[in-house]
């Protein structure tokens, strides 16, 4: 229950019980616990101890000790269990569980530095290799891992020169794919490539209509932590689908294509490995173009309109992962072929999964208590999945959470995976791979878009009433009953029993020896010259979306193919899909109803809001509608258009300018301090929409504004913008005329009011400005001169209103 000396012997026995003196894979991973101390009697200490503490076991010298120790202040609960596990990096290998302890919420880098060193350097100690450490994405977690380069005695650098002038930790890939599809899905920014932008909206459009690869609930109600969600949205089907359904989506299509690749790339079971380099390479070379591009350009923020700076660091450490991966491979261990796939935190989390199946909420001796029994089951897993050519049965199913396929060996190649690249092949596989990236960025540039614990005080328990102290101690029998259950399910789980574990390792030794074998007699690899793939068409510059469909074909894995939906689910005409986006929940209760309260009424203040910096600012609602002339009547669309004030500058918040804007996505904030932005097709209310997504249109010279700005002249490229609804002034009252020019996209004003309003827009620009700039300031005033405050100005504001309503019948 402590990481000893003992833990590190046990590690070097179990490998040598199996015949294996080479590297291990060692992988890291928290998970909830259910807070408590539990008395447990050590027989070779003959000694009580709790356990479930951070500090360790907890010696109990008497019976009577117990409540005082409990009691203790100073002994903080765990409420996480960190848990270390190994892999011997062969087939049908499982993992074996290295270290679990309790830890507290959380943890400084420098505390959690010192743990992982505790582990790592004993099993060095104890002569045990170490090939790669895995992790989830956390930052805390990435400053362990440069920690640990920081104060390594020896780093070996191989350089790979990036063809655009401008000891490697690990990172999960399959945490990597649902990464990057959450920042797709994601209402706080608008991916913006080139002319083209990749919107949760379009993929949420796509699970509605007929023969789509997935499923309704991948984009509803959705589970972040899904691998079937995330594999299916990355398989080459749903890629093929968005090129013959909807190849005007090309910023989806390549964002799909780019950033599924990466995973792939590690889980792919039997392309080669210099085919895997290329992927990461070219993805790497891509988004680092990508970056260049936002950078130079004025109004674009990483922030806004890039994938996070967390998920742009995963990119870094998995292509130089895998890098790493197969230089230490290359030159140490060139007999052993390197899976890829084992270099992740899956047996961790399979862990985790199989407690939570036995107890759902497990505390840490729970824990302790199930480790030795839960290893049968991880081994039936593999016994079960490992060569079963039928799939998963839950491959197919929706917002699952984890799906393990770790320990899947099906169309494993062995002699592709047992061959490295030199290092001259690696310079050359830079080149195609920085080809392979420009194709890719000049498809975006040049693509023509074909349409627009319940804590109970003491002195509470003192003043409880005869009732309540009824309902207080059936609540605690309630909970030693369901204690005493989650132990008899732990006691009825099987034990191996002597000869049961004799077996496994026979089993296990045989593997190690029959591998070792079956390396000696491998045939030499023979691998094809390869050629940079283009993506583009250089004597027209049309987008080879073939190409793109098929290396997703080759690459994505087994999971992805089998996991897409195959029947369509009954909704087939475009008037179901809108009503999927439109349609009232009318029978909402409890927290979903206050919910929706509570963001109507945070919406109702944030206009009053509006209204009253807008009256303070001088602007004039017969010149500028303070409702930005939205209403039930008239409300914001996707495809809508309006004025809007645009940041121009990245060194200056509020450098704005003023455009018409062509409503892409609209995202609405749910109720609650933890409300998500959920996207949403229209609003009736400005002040109800957090983020706007629009493409911009500069001004010309009278009605004429054009679709090639200030921002992006550089390229050129479209401009396009991600707001908040304060920047966003008034809806036209005309769609204005689009036409495609050899210039590009011209827009011209069809309504002379909507002219009018431009020309107020440009009289009021300074104060608008400054109003923007109150508007983000934090009040500091009283509550109470705050409420007197906005009670006057909206007494100002329904006066004037009243006025402009009167107008409005005289013809004005």
């Amino acid at each position: 229950m402590t990481i000893s000396k003992d833990t590190f012997t046990a590690i070097r026995e179990h490998l040598q019980a199996r015949g294996y003196s080479g590297p291990i894979n060692v992988a890291c991973n928290d998970s909830k616990l259910l807070a408590g101390l539990c008395l447990h009697y050590d027989a070779k200490k003959k000694a009580h101890f709790l356990v479930g503490g951070i500090d360790g076991p907890i010696l109990v010298p008497e019976p009577k000790d117990i409540e005082e120790v409990m009691g203790n202040p100073a002994v903080q609960k765990g409420t996480k269990v960190r848990l270390w596990t190994g892999t011997i990096p062969l087939p049908d290998m499982p993992p074996f569980i290295i270290a679990a302890i309790p830890i507290p919420e959380s943890m400084s880098v420098a505390k959690l530095f010192e743990l992982h060193k505790t582990v790592l350097f004993g099993l060095l100690d104890y002569q045990v290799k170490i090939i790669s450490y895995a992790c989830d994405g956390t930052e805390n977690e990435w400053n362990v891992q440069q920690s640990f380069i920081d104060i390594a005695e020896t780093v070996i650098e191989e350089t790979i020169p990036d063809p655009h002038p401008g000891q490697p930790p690990l990172v999960d890939s399959k945490h990597a794919l649902k990464t990057f599809r959450n920042n797709l899905f994601s209402g706080a920014r608008l991916p913006v490539l080139g002319n083209f932008l990749a919107m949760y909206r379009d993929v949420r459009a796509m699970a509605f209509e007929p023969g789509s690869p997935l499923y309704h609930r991948d984009v509803e109600k959705l589970d972040r932590q899904d691998d079937n969600a995330a594999a299916r949205l990355g398989s080459a089907q749903t890629l093929q689908f968005l090129v013959d359904h909807h190849p005007e989506m090309l910023g989806l299509i390549i964002y799909l294509f780019v950033f599924m690749e990466i995973p792939d790339a590690y889980q792919n079971r039997h392309i080669p490995h210099e085919e895997r380099l290329n992927m990461l390479l070219r993805e790497r070379y891509f988004v680092n173009m990508w970056t260049i591009y936002l950078d130079s350009c004025p109004g674009y923020l990483r922030s806004q309109y890039c994938i996070s700076r967390e998920s742009l660091d995963i990119v870094s450490y998995l292509v130089n992962g895998l890098i790493g991966l197969v230089i230490v491979h290359r030159d140490h261990y060139p007999k052993i072929p390197l899976l890829p796939y084992l270099h992740s935190t899956e047996p961790c989390e399979h862990v985790f999964g199989i407690c939570c199946q036995i107890v759902k909420d497990f505390t840490m001796y729970d824990f302790y208590r199930m480790v030795p029994k839960l290893m049968l089951r991880i081994r039936e897993s593999f016994l079960l999945r490992s060569n079963s050519e039928q799939p998963s049965p839950d491959v197919k199913a929706r917002a699952a959470g984890y799906h393990h396929t770790y320990f899947d060996t099906k169309r494993l190649d062995i002699t592709a995976l047992s061959h490295y690249p030199t290092k001259e092949d690696m310079q050359n596989i830079a080149k195609w791979a920085g080809s392979e990236a420009d194709s890719l960025m000049v498809a975006l540039v040049l693509g023509l878009r074909q349409s627009l614990q319940i804590v109970l005080d003491d002195e509470a328990v003192k003043k409880q009433t005869s009732s309540e102290h009824e309902r207080y101690d059936a609540l605690c029998n309630a909970v030693l009953l369901l204690s005493v259950e989650d132990q008899q399910r732990i006691n009825a789980l099987e034990e191996i029993n002597v000869e049961e574990g004799d077996g496994c390792i026979a089993n296990d030794l045989h593997h190690v020896q029959t591998f070792r074998k079956l390396i000696r007699n491998l045939p030499a690899l023979e691998i094809d010259t390869p050629t940079p793939i283009a993506f583009t068409n250089s004597n027209n510059h049309t987008v080879l979306l073939c190409n793109l469909v098929s290396l997703r074909e080759q690459h994505q894995t087994e999971h992805a193919s089998k996991a897409v939906r195959v029947q369509d689910q009954g909704i087939t005409t475009a008037s179901e899909r809108l009503l999927q986006w439109t349609k009232r929940q009318t029978d909402s209760t409890g927290n979903s109803l206050n919910a929706q309260n509570m963001a109507a009424g945070n919406a109702n203040q944030a206009l009053a809001k509006r209204r009253r910096l807008l009256l303070e600012g001088g602007i004039k609602p017969l010149e500028i509608p303070f409702e930005a002339g939205i209403s039930k009547k008239s409300p914001l669309l996707v495809g809508s258009w309006g004025f809007v004030f645009a940041r121009m500058q990245k060194d200056k918040r509020h450098a704005y300018k003023l455009f018409l804007g062509k409503v892409e996505a609209l995202y609405s904030k749910g109720g609650g301090k933890n409300g998500k932005h959920a996207a949403v097709m229209k609003a009736d209310n400005i002040a109800a929409v957090s983020y706007i997504g629009l493409q911009l249109f500069e001004h010309c010279y009278d009605a004429k504004f054009h679709a090639i700005t200030s921002q992006t002249r550089l390229y050129p490229t479209l401009s396009y913008t991600f707001i908040l609804s304060t920047n966003f002034f008034a809806i036209t009252k005309a769609l204005p005329h689009l036409v495609t020019e050899q210039s590009g996209q011209t827009v011209y004003l069809k309504s002379n009011a909507d002219v009018i309003m431009h020309q107020h827009f440009t009289h009021y620009f300074h104060k608008l400005s400054e109003v923007l700039v109150a508007h983000a300031k934090r009040s500091k005033t009283s509550t109470a001169t705050r409420n007197q405050t906005t009670t006057q100005n909206l007494k100002e504001s329904t006066f004037a209103l009243e006025a402009m309503e009167e107008d409005d019948d005289l013809g004005f």
